[in-house]
């Protein structure tokens, strides 16, 4: 529960060894550091002295970019894991390591004479998740207590509580049974408007379902028409809705799937960015007039399929083709 009353114990996972990138030694009051987005720091030593040391140490997987290292060769080192960088490498740079998912160390020495320039790197760690698959277990709570240990011992400090749902079939479909993708293809060429067949991809074991529906929504997922439903005739199959020649609204980006029952429709969802570009015929030789263009067949896309919970963030993907499935995450 929220006030720290534990119910039954559910499982435990194996720490992914994680670790955000920290300095030791002497010398780290004289490293800039810097974070620049979210998993990617910088680190860099300008004009340094003698006998200076430092290790900055991290996890992968990731990579390590090294943008400018001038020291003394053979003696003034930057050493990555087993891979040691000495002398001015102006010409070869910049050079990208790839870290593994396994702890690593960058260390830094001079000896006690002859300075140089020094250096600069980006650390970029990718990834800082574990999954924890949850067993058929009884509700007895709110939520889950997710606390870090090592052996016997708890840090209570660095727990984290996650509020939990237990959906039923008398209730709103799941967000865990929200479709995985969605596809459409425009068959109208007119300007801002679309006509075509959306396919819904289901997500795997879906339960508690019994339509869909596709809508258009702004870019931040609200919703502006009524859209279009389809019956789910099998739970896994792929579901087909025909969109009938329909204007587009002001704001419109998306098109948006969810999963709905008799309670309602559930609050995960699948989306396509909408693409609304016009084409443009050949210009003929000598004359600035365009052909003339079928009604047809223009170059309008839906592409990007975004999966999405509550409060998700939807990372920006390339434009793909007309027709396509996207690959959920």
């Amino acid at each position: 529960q929220k006030d720290g009353t534990r119910g039954p114990f559910v499982g435990s996972v194996p720490a992914y060894g994680f670790q955000e990138p920290s300095c030791s030694g002497a010398t780290c009051s004289l490293i800039e550091s810097s974070r620049l987005a979210e998993g990617v720091s910088r680190f860099s030593r300008d004009t340094y002295t003698d006998s200076e040391q430092a290790v900055i140490s991290a996890s992968g997987p990731g990579s390590i970019t090294v943008t400018r290292l001038d020291t003394e060769k053979s003696y003034d080192a930057l050493r990555i894991g087993d891979q040691e960088l000495s002398g001015n490498m102006t010409e070869t740079l910049p050079l990208t390591l790839t870290l593994g998912e396994v702890p690593v160390q960058i260390k830094w020495n001079s000896d006690e004479s002859v300075h140089s320039n020094g250096w600069s790197f980006e650390l970029r760690q990718t990834s800082s998740m574990v999954t924890f698959e949850v067993p058929s277990v009884a509700a007895a709570g709110t939520g889950f207590e997710v606390v870090p240990t090592y052996k016997e011992n708890e840090l209570p400090a660095a727990a984290v509580f996650l509020d939990v749902v237990d959906y039923t079939n008398h209730m709103k479909v799941s967000p865990a049974f929200a479709p995985i993708a969605i596809s459409f293809l425009d068959e109208d060429g007119d300007a801002d408007s679309i006509a075509g067949t959306a396919v819904v991809f289901p997500a795997p074991d879906a339960q508690g379902l019994e339509f869909y529906r596709v809508a258009l929504a702004d870019a931040e997922g609200k919703l502006l028409n009524r859209g279009w439903t389809a019956h789910a005739s099998s739970p896994t199959g792929n579901v087909t809705i025909e969109v009938p020649a329909t204007g587009l609204p002001k704001d419109a980006a998306r098109l948006v799937v969810h999963a709905g029952n008799s309670f309602g429709f559930g609050d995960g969802f699948a989306s396509l960015a909408l693409v609304d570009t016009q084409p443009r015929g050949p210009i003929f030789p000598g004359s600035e007039e365009r052909a003339p263009l079928p009604k047809k067949g223009g170059d309008r896309r839906l592409a990007d399929t975004v999966v999405g919970v509550p409060g998700a963030k939807k990372a920006p993907r390339s434009k793909k083709a007309d027709q396509q499935q996207a690959e959920p995450w």
